[in-house]
């Protein structure tokens, strides 16, 4: 395990998702280690890499799902929520759901293509898969799109 996971485990424990990893400094692991360990001020400067974070409930065909939403600020402000029942044991009958929300809150260029048509803009995006193996290849497609995104903007640096 690294430290990164550990102070996202740690995050987490405190109902904070940490973002703007990639720009953080050994000085930056260490401030907010203390923080969540020993309650010590978070100085200014590191602040902005904790996204607090609130738990709602939605329902998909009258199924509740407990979702975790954060607001992350920049020059624009969008928020996430994602939530899932987990496995249920077999496709969507077995009622196994997941979901995956993005909402414009300020300022943010959010885009929708549909079925191969027209783009356009929208406030918000809302995604919600049925079965046990859709959970699974959601998961790897995001890890996947993260992925590449982060390759992007490191080689564009």
């Amino acid at each position: 395990m690294n430290i990164i996971s550990e102070l996202q485990k740690l995050a987490q424990t405190r109902g904070y998702s940490l973002v703007g990893l990639e720009n953080l400094t050994l000085d930056g692991v260490q401030a907010l280690l203390n923080y969540f360990k020993d309650d010590q001020p978070l100085k200014e400067q590191y602040e902005y890499h904790l996204c607090e974070q609130s738990k709602s409930t939605i329902y998909i065909d009258q199924i509740p799902i407990t979702t975790k939403q954060i607001e992350i600020t920049n020059a624009n402000i969008l928020s996430v929520a994602v939530g899932s029942t987990g496995y249920m044991g077999g496709d969507t009958g077995h009622g196994g759901r997941t979901y995956f929300a993005i909402k414009d809150e300020a300022s943010t260029d959010l885009r929708l293509r549909v079925n191969s048509g027209h783009w356009q803009e929208v406030e918000s995006i809302e995604i919600a898969l049925g079965g046990d193996t859709e959970l699974e290849t959601f998961i790897e497609a995001l890890k996947f799109g993260l992925d590449q995104l982060l390759l992007t903007v490191r080689g564009s640096k």
